[in-house]
């Protein structure tokens, strides 16, 4: 015949059991939510440094246009008398020998009509 403290000896064990399982269980469902959350995160980050990437690729592309066209001004303005001209005359408002300038303004121009229809 089996003893009374026998029975509450399987009990106790099956109550440690149990609370054993739980506790798994929840470590696992913890660690799940860890993991999801650093998923999210991460994720989140990747997408932020797709971006950046994105913005830097457009920005050297820029950059490597506006290189090779000053580097084909320089060759030019090395080589080409055409573009030294242009250049002078551009930037710096130069005029070849011999030239007349002739500045066209039109606010003037008007002006000096109205005088001529008032008299």
């Amino acid at each position: 015949m089996p003893r009374a403290g026998g029975c509450g000896g399987m009990v106790a064990e099956l109550l440690m059991k149990k609370t054993l399982q739980y506790i798994v269980y929840t470590a696992f469902f913890v660690g799940l939510l860890f993991l999801a959350v650093m998923l999210v995160r991460s994720e989140r980050k990747l997408r932020e440094m797709r971006g950046t990437v994105s913005t830097l690729k457009t920005e050297l592309m820029r950059r490597k246009t506006e290189y090779l066209e000053l580097r084909q001004e320089t060759y030019d303005l090395k080589n080409n008398p055409h573009a030294v001209e242009r250049v002078a005359r551009e930037k710096f408002k130069l005029v070849g020998e011999g030239e007349v300038v002739y500045k066209y303004d039109p606010e003037a121009i008007e002006s000096e009509m109205r005088k001529e229809d008032d008299k």
